[in-house]
């Protein structure tokens, strides 16, 4: 798919990888429409954008918000060719300890939001043959200890993309299902985390892993430009979880767990 003169809706824009993704997607000519919470921060991308970008704050969790934010969308550039599900929630913590508001609100953000995006974005995506772009994470693949809560949603959204692949298959619409590492933003250091868990503390065990957000924008793109199914970004995790998943369980409980080893021993 050429994404010259496709309009984007992208969510999640005002950061990280919703930025770096309207700002290549700009370069290479394509209408952009970006949602996120944070309209301050997606004014000032709108002025780097110039005319090919508008903004259409919203909270994908909230139904007559993400509703409103596809209707603008509309109301501006007459149609919709490409959705990206981009935003996205953590929660850093154990499932003993897990604080369920958090987990609701995490889910309504990672899960509700992107089948309330998809759900108010189909009916105009099949009059183009357009694109679903959902955001999942390497994390879906292989849960992560004190990030399980988060690779469960991931989970979710990697079923969803496989489903919806399937029941729109007849309107021409394709869906590519990302799934990159842990990405060099502030997603981790603003996430919601469990009394006395520093997730920052092992960042530098995390370094050789983590990608930075122009390189993955890059990899998205190219996965719509060439309408891929899946792209892992980490392409070891699956068959390594599949052959090894013991050695994986006591990498993960000596560099994650053992630190807070006496916190859960009773």
């Amino acid at each position: 798919m050429d994404v010259k003169d496709k309009v984007v809706l992208i969510t999640g824009a005002s950061g990280g990888i919703g930025s770096e993704l309207a700002r290549l997607l700009a370069r290479k000519g394509a209408l952009l429409a970006l949602m996120s919470r944070n309209v301050n921060t997606l004014n000032k991308l709108k002025e780097e954008l110039g005319n090919s970008a508008i903004v259409v704050a919203g909270d994908v969790g909230d139904e007559k918000s993400a509703e409103k934010a596809v209707k603008d969308t509309l109301g501006h550039f007459k149609r919709l060719d490409i959705l990206i599900n981009n935003a996205g929630s953590a929660y850093h913590g154990s499932i003993e300890h897990m604080d369920m508001k958090a987990f609701d609100s995490m889910m309504k953000t990672n899960v509700y939001g992107v089948i309330i995006m998809i759900q108010h974005s189909l009916p105009f995506l099949k009059k183009t043959k357009g694109m679903v772009v959902n955001i999942s994470s390497v994390a879906s693949k292989r849960a992560i200890p004190m990030l399980g809560a988060y690779s469960g949603s991931k989970s979710m959204v990697d079923a969803i993309s496989d489903a919806l692949r399937v029941e729109t298959m007849g309107y021409g619409i394709k869906v590519l299902n990302f799934c990159p590492p842990e990405v060099d933003t502030d997603f981790a250091k603003n996430a919601a985390k469990e009394r006395g868990i520093d997730f920052e503390a092992q960042k530098n065990l995390r370094r050789a892993m983590t990608l930075k957000p122009d390189k993955v924008a890059r990899m998205i793109v190219n996965g719509i430009e060439k309408e891929k199914r899946e792209i892992v970004a980490m392409k070891s995790i699956r068959p390594v979880n599949y052959f090894m998943p013991g050695v994986l369980d006591k990498l993960f409980y000596r560099f994650i767990m053992k630190p807070y080893k006496d916190r859960y021993s009773s």
